[in-house]
């Protein structure tokens, strides 16, 4: 058996069982109490009754003993006009006769009250009056009680004053209470049936049973639900348990109040997070692990691409400057006799072989001079402090005729240092290869990013450049033009924006390649503290 059904049970039998006693007890004591108190309601009420048709009897007689007092026994006409003048007296007699009725002159009667068909009569040595029931009756009937209550005049049957019994009245049971009006014959009967009682106390009862049956089903859900708060927290512990287990901590326990499952709870919640943050330390820990291991490894995949671009620069620069000498000299008589020649010649198909071989000779010129100009990049540089927006004017105005659009719009930013003809040459490269590229407009913007000179060279070109190539193109020999160039412009644009401390960055998307070069004031000024060094040391050793 689970601990929530023991608890369960254990709450019903100590909860259910005295509340079933207490309530068989509580039917007792209530209906006692309400057989009292219906007797007393009916005492009560016989005598509020016989005291009110005493006290209109006594009143009656009073005013009448009040109005003969001043008038003699043989003055009969006057007893006449004062009996006219009482509403329910019918006869007033003086010495024992009563007047106006020989019927009941003739009666004799003893001192006091009598009840006699429906009339009251008092006698006494003074004055007998003969009273009308009607108005007793009125006040008499004027009791109601409940639907059967009703309130009667009757004689006296027993020598007791007051009593509760039990009458039967054509074939209804009725509970009476009589009391005997003082000093008269006669006593006032307060009747209610038996029935109406007894439905009376139904309904208490069924009120006395629907509210134990309510108590029972509070006990039955007090138990269950205290139960269930005692026995859930523990199951949310083992379930919380097992999910912790499964290194799943989503999942966090809500403690509240301070009682011993609170604390409990407390604690394993308090247990949890410490396993939760070793966790989380472990696995933080493995993460940087992993991303060090990464970063690592980009690192050296990339100082190795960088090492490999270095050797081939390297290797570009040796050959052009041993080589561009060696070439050039052959080259240049080599071009001359053929301007000679082509002078010379008048064949039409033969000039059509010397042109060729002049277009040919003449790109290799161009070759070897950009190997000329790589080599000089790397070996010489002559710095100074410049604007490069002055250099983008240059720039523009020269590439100008090249057929296409050139949207420029340069802001203030601030000076840096930089060969000129380098800083020129670098920036015509991207441009150049921006306008070859592009099929309508190329867009040449510089601004200042807090503490770095921007210059951004952004073309339409439909195809832009191939994700996995962007990485490549400043590789030297390495070039995507099928119409020209031999792959040094862009690796000798980059050689020269990182010699002045700079970046350069591309993003490309169809109709939108951008080239961002990112100057470091900060870094580029430490050209400009070399050269101050450099000349002060000059100027000293001149000194």
């Amino acid at each position: 058996m689970k601990v929530f059904h023991k608890v369960f049970l254990g709450m019903v039998f100590s909860a259910v069982l005295p509340l079933a006693i207490s309530g068989w007890w509580t039917i007792r004591l209530v209906k006692k109490e309400n057989t009292q108190r219906i007797n007393l309601l009916l005492s009560s009420s016989a005598q509020n009754l016989s005291d009110a048709v005493y006290r209109y009897i006594t009143a009656n007689i009073n005013s009448v003993k009040s109005s003969l007092k001043n008038f003699s026994p043989d003055k009969e006409y006057i007893l006449q006009d004062i009996l006219s003048s009482f509403e329910n007296i019918s006869f007033i007699g003086v010495n024992g006769y009563f007047v106006g009725d020989p019927t009941f002159s003739e009666k004799k009667y003893g001192n006091g009250i009598f009840l006699e068909g429906d009339t009251v009569f008092f006698s006494s040595p003074e004055v007998k009056i003969a009273l009308s029931t009607e108005p007793i009756l009125k006040i008499v009937y004027s009791f109601s009680l409940g639907k059967t209550g009703k309130a009667e005049i009757r004689k006296a049957t027993s020598e007791k004053t007051s009593e509760i019994i039990e009458i039967e009245e054509n074939g209804e049971k009725y509970i009476s209470a009589y009391n005997r009006v003082k000093d008269t014959d006669f006593s006032v009967f307060v009747l209610i049936g038996k029935s109406e009682v007894e439905k009376l106390w139904l309904n208490i009862l069924y009120q006395i049973i629907f509210w134990i049956g309510v108590g029972v089903v509070l006990a039955l859900a007090s138990a269950f639900v205290i139960s269930g708060g005692l026995t859930t927290p523990l199951n949310k512990i083992a379930e919380t348990a097992r999910e912790y287990a499964k290194l799943d901590f989503s999942k966090k326990l809500i403690y509240k109040g301070k009682d011993e499952i609170s604390e409990l709870t407390k604690a394993f919640s308090v247990m949890s997070d410490e396993i939760e943050r070793a966790w989380e330390e472990i696995k933080m820990w493995n993460q940087e692990l992993e991303k060090r291991v990464e970063e690592r490894t980009l690192q050296l995949k990339k100082t190795h691409d960088n090492l490999l671009i270095a050797e081939k620069i390297a290797a570009v620069g040796t050959l052009g400057a041993g080589v561009s000498h060696e070439i050039n000299n052959p080259l240049a008589a080599a071009l001359g006799f053929i301007q000679i020649l082509k002078r010379k010649m008048t064949d039409e198909q033969i000039l059509k072989y010397f042109e060729s071989i002049l277009k040919n000779l003449l790109r290799v010129k161009t070759i070897v001079e950009k190997l000329r100009n790589f080599s000089e990049v790397q070996m010489k540089a002559d710095y100074k402090n410049l604007n490069p927006n002055e250099i983008i004017q240059k720039v523009v105005s020269e590439l100008q005729s090249e057929g296409k659009e050139i949207e420029v719009n340069t802001q203030l930013i601030q000076n840096i240092y930089a060969d000129e003809e380098q800083l020129y040459t670098a920036i015509y490269e991207i441009l150049k290869n921006a306008i070859l590229a592009s099929k309508n407009k190329v867009q040449i913007r510089s601004f200042q990013n807090k503490n770095n000179v921007i210059i951004e060279i952004e073309d339409d070109g439909e195809e832009g450049i191939p994700q996995e190539l962007i990485t490549r193109i400043f590789e030297p020999f390495f070039t995507l033009k099928k119409w020209e160039g031999i792959g040094l412009g862009l690796t000798i644009a980059r050689t020269i924006i990182q010699n002045i401390r700079g970046t350069i960055e591309v993003s490309s998307s169809p109709r939108k390649t951008i080239f961002t070069i990112s100057i470091d004031i900060d870094k580029n000024k430490e050209i400009g503290e070399f050269l101050k060094e450099e000349i002060d040391k000059l100027k000293t050793h001149l000194v």
